[in-house]
């Protein structure tokens, strides 16, 4: 499992957010974070995994 921070305008954050889950990628994704001091950028952390042949998402084997 992968650990992901997309971060960027908010748009641009949905939208690659949105591709990974299309791609069955995502297995949790958070709500938009504002960044701090007044930013207009926007954070949102994702829990990801490489995706089976078929399209659906596949436990990654460890050892």
């Amino acid at each position: 499992m992968l650990k992901i921070r997309v971060q960027g305008l908010p748009e641009e954050v949905a939208e690659f957010s949105d591709a990974l889950e299309a791609a069955g990628c995502v297995l949790e994704r958070s709500e938009p974070y504002a960044n701090r001091g007044g930013s207009r950028y926007v954070r949102v952390y994702i829990d990801a995994q490489k995706p089976a042949a078929d399209g659906g998402a596949r436990e990654i084997e460890e050892g």
